[in-house]
């Protein structure tokens, strides 16, 4: 074989190992043998009222969806899931967050909506990589300071029908976030 058929085969590598990740999605913990070829799993509409521990042995885990659940908690050992990029959260009923949410330093995408949210913990601010925080729908009020070292890393920020309607609110959060999208309910300003 010459070098010029081994250069090729060398770079179509990562793609194919790109590829045959995402051909698995993996919709069921049934029949799961090597916890590490799980990539992608979705258990959305699952009817899950408890976070499935079995979850955390999967280290090379990119993208979760426990959309559509009635989940009331995430457990502090999520921190452990160091390669995830996606979180999809949807549609539960999460009222908290641990602070170990802020280990997951791949995350990309979170989205938190329609849950029981009022606050955030300040480690969301140590996911550098954050590009879209959605949080539309829960009971935010405020974000903490420490959400200032987000503001040049995250895209979009979704905070539409959150309880923060006022407009010194809404302000307050520009001024520390004044580079990425940040979608809020219009508010009259009528005094």
């Amino acid at each position: 074989m010459h070098i010029k058929h081994i250069i090729g085969i060398l770079l179509l590598l990562p793609t194919t190992i790109l590829l045959a990740q995402q051909e698995h999605i993996y919709t069921s913990l049934e029949n799961i043998e090597q916890p590490d070829s799980v990539f992608i799993l979705s258990l959305s509409k699952n009817r899950l009222d408890t976070f499935p521990t079995q979850i955390l042995e999967f280290r090379n885990l990119r993208e979760l969806d426990l959309s559509k659940n009635k989940l009331h908690n995430i457990p502090p050992q999520i921190g452990k899931l160091s390669n995830l990029e996606v979180l999809n959260l949807d549609r539960n009923k999460i009222d908290s967050l641990p602070q170990e949410i802020g280990q997951l330093h791949k995350l990309r995408y979170l989205k938190l909506s329609r849950n029981r949210l009022y606050y955030l913990p300040s480690s969301i601010a140590n996911l550098y990589n954050l590009k879209e925080l959605i949080l539309w729908s829960n009971g935010i009020k405020y974000f903490p300071e420490s959400f200032r070292k987000l503001n040049t890393t995250i895209k979009v920020i979704d905070l539409r029908d959150n309880p923060m309607m006022l407009y010194d609110d809404q302000q307050a959060i520009k001024e520390m976030l004044p580079t990425p999208t940040i979608k809020m309910d219009n508010v009259c300003n009528c005094q």
